[in-house]
C-alpha cells in the first residue's frame, strides 16, 4: 500500500469550489491519493485545522476544509485509510527547532510561523515524511532549520499547484530530492 501523507488544511480548503487558484490541482491530488493506495496521516492538530470554523462571505461559519475535502476524508476513513497520529506535546524536536531559530538573529523571524505549523512536520515525521501543502512560506521557514534540526530536511513538502503532485502520487510518492523541506537530503 502507498504512503501515509499529511494533507495540510490549505489543500483541504483549496479543493473547494470557492474560486481558489487552481482548485482542480488540489482535487486531483486528493483523488490520486485515494485512487493510488495512499493513506492520510491525521493528528488531532491537523484535524483541528481542517475543522476550524471560518466565516464565509455570507456570514455563515463553516469548517476551513471544503465540503469536497471533508467528503474525501470520510471516504478515506470508511475505507480504513486514515492513520491516526498522536503527537508528543512540546516534543524535543519542536523545542530544538524553535530554540535554534530564536537563538539565531538571522532566522529568528521564522520562529513564529514554524511554531504555528510545526505540527505538520511532526505528523509527517511520525508517519511517512510526506506533506501536501499550498504553504510556500512555511517551506521557506523550514529551510532555515537545515543547520538546526537537519532531520526536518527529510520531510517531502509537495505543493499541488506548483509541483507535479498528481503525477508524484500516481507514481508512488517517491523520495525526490527537490521536494525535500530544505536543501539537504538529511
Amino acid at each position: 500500500m502507498g504512503y501515509a501523507i499529511v494533507v495540510d488544511a490549505s489543500v483541504a480548503r483549496g479543493a473547494g469550489t470557492s474560486g481558489k487558484p487552481e482548485p482542480e490541482s488540489c482535487r486531483r491530488s486528493l483523488a490520486a491519493m485515494r485512487d493510488y493506495g495512499h493513506r492520510i496521516a491525521m493528528s488531532p492538530e491537523v484535524f483541528r485545522e481542517w475543522m476550524k470554523l471560518a466565516k464565509t462571505r455570507d456570514g455563515i461559519s463553516r469548517p476551513y476544509a471544503s465540503n469536497i475535502a471533508i467528503q474525501w476524508l470520510k471516504d478515506m476513513r470508511s475505507s480504513g485509510r486514515v492513520d491516526n497520529i498522536v503527537l508528543e506535546p512540546n516534543s524535543e524536536l519542536r523545542r530544538r527547532a524553535l530554540q535554534g531559530l530564536q537563538d539565531n538573529e538571522r532566522v529568528a523571524s521564522s520562529a513564529g510561523p514554524v511554531a504555528k505549523d510545526f505540527h505538520l512536520v511532526e505528523t509527517a515525521m511520525k508517519s511517512d515524511k510526506r506533506v501536501l501543502s499550498l504553504d510556500k512560506r512555511m517551506l521557506f521557514h523550514l529551510g532555515n532549520l537545515q543547520e538546526i534540526t537537519n532531520e526536518v530536511c527529510m520531510v517531502l513538502w509537495v505543493n499541488p499547484i506548483h509541483d507535479s503532485a498528481e503525477e508524484w502520487l500516481i507514481t508512488g510518492a517517491p523520495d525526490i530530492l527537490e521536494y525535500h523541506a530544505c536543501e539537504s537530503n538529511g
